[in-house]
């Protein structure tokens, strides 16, 4: 049997709160401060950590903190890795030699040569973004969820449609709540699927298509800024 070790004495979470490894694991299911706070942790660790080990290009260093993440909480979800008597587990029972963050470090090794195995074949593997719905696609097929989100998908500790359904929630709220011109540009173009000509007849008061759509660009940018302070705000409810 393997040494149980003690806790991460550098494991800390949101706003300065320490975890221990073994509440790490008992909160992940259904704790979002310290889903947030694990998934926070494990990032700056992975960024400081990562060396020669790793092929990294692009996203893929927030995509590895992600599948990583995602593949602990499947673990812990199908009780593969578990707490019992104060003690934090793994495969077939034994206690954990490693810490957490080594523990998501070996995983995360394995998902970066998964991924380097896909580059070469000229794919890219584990697709994050939200499903498209018929009535929030814009011209290039991305959802007012993922331009929305774009920046902070990968901050997420929630997964799949938890995650959709709290983002589609907070941009509905924010939407409604903009000036009645940007509200009003936002839900033809995303929800009534209207084209920029179509919007200028509605509206009357754009003399351009390139009017029109500098000022559906800076209703976005608007919207993106409120929209994920609110989802901060809702990560540390």
């Amino acid at each position: 049997m393997g040494k149980t070790i003690p806790f991460d004495k550098e494991t800390r979470g949101n706003r300065g709160t320490k975890y221990t490894d073994v509440e790490y694991i008992q909160g992940l299911l259904d704790d979002r401060r310290i889903q947030y706070a694990l998934y926070r942790h494990w990032e700056s660790y992975f960024e400081r950590h990562c060396n020669s080990e790793f092929f990294l290009v692009g996203d893929m260093k927030k995509q590895i903190v992600h599948n990583s993440y995602k593949i602990l909480w499947n673990k812990v979800r199908t009780k593969a890795v578990f707490v019992e008597d104060g003690v934090l587990k793994g495969k077939n029972g034994e206690p954990f030699t490693s810490s957490l963050t080594t523990y998501l470090m070996s995983i995360a090794k394995n998902n970066n040569k998964e991924l380097v195995r896909d580059i070469n074949k000229d794919k890219l593997i584990g697709d994050f973004t939200p499903h498209a719905t018929k009535n929030d696609c814009d011209d290039d097929g991305f959802t007012i969820i993922d331009t929305v989100a774009s920046e902070s998908l990968y901050e997420s500790p929630f997964l799949d449609s938890s995650y959709e359904m709290v983002m589609r929630e907070i941009v509905a709220d924010t939407i409604a709540n903009m000036s009645e011109r940007c509200s009003q540009i936002l839900k033809l173009f995303y929800y009534e699927e209207m084209k920029l000509d179509r919007i200028m007849d509605e509206l009357k008061s754009f003399t351009s298509k390139d009017a029109l759509k500098t000022a559906k660009n800076k209703c976005m940018d608007k919207l993106k800024v409120v929209a994920r302070e609110k989802y901060r705000n809702y990560l540390n409810s």
